[in-house]
């Protein structure tokens, strides 16, 4: 039987090794309340129906062509989605960025959601294709 209670973020570890950044394209799961230092971006490639991500107790859904920005530290998970959903996750830390990496660590973003087909956000369709 599962708990109702609320689960506990835990901590997922910082990029070791030689990878500077992570980055994979795979189907969408659902994925604990979790947090690390690294910034990370999902975006929903392809697929039908929404993906619902959390970011600090607040709820989004990435519709097709559209992802997020979670900065860093911030509790963060996949609460819901279609397994079609095809999603390409990157996560960037110090190993990257160097010494720029404090302009982005433990700030938070106002706004996290992007679409590539809002037309207030035009100005993102040089980003594609």
């Amino acid at each position: 039987m599962k708990s109702n209670a609320p689960s506990r973020p835990f901590y997922q570890h910082l990029l070791i090794g030689e990878s500077t950044a992570d980055v994979e394209c795979t189907t969408a799961h659902p994925f604990g309340d979790h947090w690390h230092s690294e910034i990370e971006i999902l975006y929903h490639a392809e697929g039908p129906g929404t993906v619902t991500v959390t970011v600090d107790q607040e709820l989004y859904s990435l519709p097709e062509d559209s992802a997020i920005i979670i900065g860093s530290s911030a509790v963060h998970a996949i609460t819901d989605t279609n397994p079609d959903c095809k999603m390409l996750y990157i996560k960037v830390g110090h190993s990257l960025l160097g010494r720029d990496y404090t302009l982005f660590s433990g700030r938070r973003f106002r706004n996290p959601f992007v679409s590539f087909q809002d037309p207030g956000q035009t100005h993102l369709l040089p980003l594609k294709d």
